[in-house]
């Protein structure tokens, strides 16, 4: 990094090899320069162009940069492992150098470099405002003579390069697979971070809050291996697999103020479990899509927001169709956008994706994807403030060096075609009841509003309350049997959706 890119704000390396620190965002004040040091600031701030508003700032960066488009990257060198960066690079890591690689998602280029003393656990991306990024992370120290882990800060701005690190010895020595998050709105700065054990071979159930360098030791009243933001002050999802459940943390006291069952969630081996949750740059929204490779099946968990939050009925499918998990390849990779009209599941070391998608209150498998080469890796840049569902996916090849970038996610899946159908077909028209008809009653009732969990063609109790809801509201007599009365009320109700909600119930 060179002294002229500093911008106010994190630590620094001046001319004379002192260091200053200025975090107005968890209000912290260090510095330690002599005097001449003000006049290299002086001069940077003078030539810092006007402070434009975020909406002016985004669409200044948006105008000036190459558009990133569908294609294959080449690297000059392999890296290990990619992760969410900006919205307009990725961020990697090259262990063989030890450092994080800032690259370019539209040329596959290089545009900075940020040397460490370890390798990288885990990372989470957070948008800071006026295109200034933060890479949470957490670190295993090389440095004999350092605390076995480390928490890090690195700051970006635009896609162009790192502004600055910073890197704390501040990890209990208890833990062994440490991981960092941000929790917004605890601290009068702003954020604080929450730093947990998240390992499969420790009941340690204390975790950390607090600010880069005051931190206060917690005990959980659980042991949470995965914590899901949810722009929250007060709780996070905790998932903890081996107990097959899903709690409410309250962060303040380590109680868990609601508790959910979830079958097929338990697993052995780390490798084989795969969380991601969407838009974590923007505070995260409250969902966690977990792909479980030993129990074969893809859960997908949300908080119903409030006062006193919920966890909202966990939907699960079946993710028997990946053939890789048939071959004894059980570590998997999953990704989805924001909306999670797209999820998409995968195994290290294959090109199959199974993909799935939710609607409404259930989860449907669309037809599987092919990519050119085996992946071992999957990121998701991070929308912007404005946008739609326009986040990037980047999958890493095998060979460590090719980079397949997708900006439009839903034109790799193979759309569901919207079909003309006549205003008199009827979606029900006998009580006849095989794969196909249970189906279309499950996409229905979906589309109706009422959840089934799974749209897989095969009954089951879901479905079967589902019917018995439909008939509550509609004044039936509840039975969850489909007989005529049913029937007709849904075929008169599917005939006033609109013409692609009545495609989507009707088509096969």
């Amino acid at each position: 990094m060179e002294p002229d890119r500093a911008q106010g704000f994190g630590c620094v390396k001046m001319k004379d090899q002192t260091m200053f620190h200025i975090s107005t965002r968890h209000r912290k004040v260090l510095m330690g320069f002599p005097r001449r040091a003000f006049l290299v600031l002086t001069f940077v701030i003078w030539v810092e162009p006007p402070v434009l508003g975020r909406a002016e700032a985004e669409e200044a960066t948006v105008a000036s940069v190459t558009p990133i488009t569908r294609q294959v990257l080449q690297l000059n060198r392999p890296v290990g492992r990619i992760f969410a960066g900006t919205s307009e690079a990725l961020l990697a890591f090259d262990y063989e150098l030890s450092e994080f690689q800032l690259i370019d998602a539209a040329t596959g280029a290089i545009a900075d470099t940020q040397k460490t003393e370890g390798a990288p656990l885990n990372l989470t991306t957070y948008y800071v405002g006026q295109n200034k990024w933060e890479f949470l992370y957490t670190q295993k120290n090389d440095d004999p003579s350092r605390k076995r882990f480390s928490l890090g800060i690195l700051m970006s701005k635009k896609r162009n390069y790192f502004t600055s690190i910073n890197v704390l010895d501040n990890i209990p020595d208890t833990f062994l697979s440490p991981s960092a998050k941000y929790i917004f709105g605890i601290s009068k700065g702003g954020m604080d971070i929450i730093t947990w054990d998240r390992s499969f071979v420790t009941n340690n159930r204390v975790y950390n809050i607090g600010g880069l360098r005051d931190r206060i030791d917690k005990f959980a009243k659980l042991y949470p291996y995965d914590l899901i933001v949810f722009r929250d002050s007060n709780y996070m999802l905790a998932i903890t697999p081996h107990e097959h459940m899903a709690s409410l943390l309250n962060v303040r006291d380590g109680y868990p103020e609601d508790t959910v069952y979830v079958e097929e969630l338990s697993v052995g081996d780390p490798a084989h479990y795969s969380s991601f949750s969407p838009d974590m740059a923007l505070g995260g929204a409250g969902t966690v899509v977990i792909a479980n490779g030993e129990a074969e099946v893809l859960t997908v968990m949300s908080v119903i927001p409030g006062n006193i939050p919920q966890i909202d009925r966990p939907l699960q499918i079946s993710l028997r169709s990946l053939s890789a998990l048939t071959t004894g390849n059980r570590k998997v990779l999953v990704a989805a956008n924001h909306s999670l009209s797209v999820i998409l599941v995968g195994t290290v070391g294959s090109n199959e994706l199974a993909v799935f998608r939710k609607v409404g209150g259930a989860l449907e498998e669309l037809k599987p994807v092919e990519l050119n080469f085996p992946i071992i890796d999957i990121a998701v840049l991070p929308r912007s403030l404005r946008s739609s569902d326009n986040e990037i996916f980047v999958f890493l090849g095998d060979d460590k060096r090719t980079l397949q970038i997708e900006p439009d996610i839903a034109a790799l899946i193979e759309p569901r075609p919207i079909e003309a159908h006549d205003p008199a077909e009827q979606a029900f028209p006998s009580n006849q009841v095989d794969r196909d008809s249970v189906a279309r009653l499950q996409r229905a009732l979906t589309t109706l509003g009422f959840s089934v969990g799974v749209i897989d063609g095969m009954p089951g109790r879901v479905t079967t309350a589902a019917v018995r809801a439909f008939q509550f509201k509609g004044g039936l007599k509840v039975t969850g049997v489909l007989d005529q009365e049913t029937r007709e009320a849904l075929n008169n109700a599917v005939s006033q959706l609109t013409p692609a909600d009545r495609s989507y119930v009707l088509s096969p």
